[in-house]
């Protein structure tokens, strides 16, 4: 194979990467249902909402403790549209929403 077509072959499979994973995390729920925290902000961008397993996080009176020591208030948190935590980051790492399943409640 020559230099440029390898190149060409590497490009379209990271391009066919990169819109299977963005599409994979843009059709969840949360980008259909245009879900926004408090402050507004669109909770869905490029690959920052992910699934947080559920021994990953422990309810509390004051919210929802997080193994990274992160506290979401439960005036924070809004009600998953699947039986799944989510959790969308800011490109900071802070959480920009999260999302509790009714099982939690």
């Amino acid at each position: 194979m020559s230099r440029c077509a390898g190149r060409s072959l590497l490009g379209i499979v990271l391009i066919a990467l990169v819109l299977d994973g963005g599409a994979s995390a843009h059709e969840s729920w949360i980008n259909k249902e245009h879900r926004t925290n408090a402050a507004g902000e669109w909770c869905c961008n490029a690959l920052d909402c992910a699934i947080v397993p559920e021994e990953k996080i422990k309810v509390t009176r004051r919210g929802y403790l997080l193994d990274t020591g992160e506290l979401i208030p439960h005036a924070s948190a809004g009600m998953s549209g699947d039986s799944q935590y989510w959790r969308c980051r800011r490109s900071d790492n802070t959480t920009r929403c999260f999302f509790f399943p009714t099982s939690s409640m």
